[in-house]
C-alpha cells in the first residue's frame, strides 16, 4: 500500500511536470486538464497512505488489547504487582527498624544521662 501511494506521488509529480511543458507549448486546455489529473492523483496517494498509516494503528491497537488480555500478560502483571508489594513491605520494614533503632539509642541516652545524675548527685 505504501509502495502504491508513492508510486501514486510519483506520477502526480509527472503530470505537474506533464502539464508545465504543455503550458509552455501553448496546449492549455490540456495543461489545465493533466494538472487537475495530478491533483486528484496526489490527493489519492496521500488519502492512500493516511488510511494506511490508520489501518496500522488500529492493527496495532488490537494486537496491544489482545496482548494486555492474554494470560500470560495477566500473571506477568500479577508477578510485577506481588513483586513490587514485597519491595515496599521490605522499604516500610528497613524504615520502622531505623526508626525503632534511632528511638532506642535516643531512650538509652536519655537513661544515661538520668543514671549520670543520680550518680552525682548520691
Amino acid at each position: 500500500m505504501i509502495r502504491f501511494s508513492l508510486l501514486l506521488i510519483l506520477a502526480a509529480i509527472a503530470n505537474f511536470l506533464l502539464a508545465i511543458v504543455l503550458n509552455q507549448l501553448t496546449l492549455t486546455n490540456l495543461a489545465g486538464q493533466i494538472s487537475q489529473l495530478g491533483s486528484i492523483t496526489l490527493l489519492c496517494a496521500f488519502s492512500l497512505l493516511l488510511l494506511t498509516g490508520f489501518g496500522l494503528i488500529g492493527k496495532l491497537i488490537i494486537a496491544s488489547f489482545c496482548d494486555y488480555f492474554s494470560t500470560i500478560g495477566r500473571i506477568e502483571r500479577r508477578l510485577l504487582f506481588y513483586t513490587s508489594q514485597r519491595n515496599r513491605l521490605n522499604r516500610l520494614f528497613q524504615f520502622k527498624k531505623a526508626r525503632l533503632i534511632y528511638l532506642n539509642q535516643q531512650k538509652r541516652k536519655y537513661l544515661l544521662k538520668k543514671s549520670d545524675r543520680k550518680s552525682v548527685t548520691l
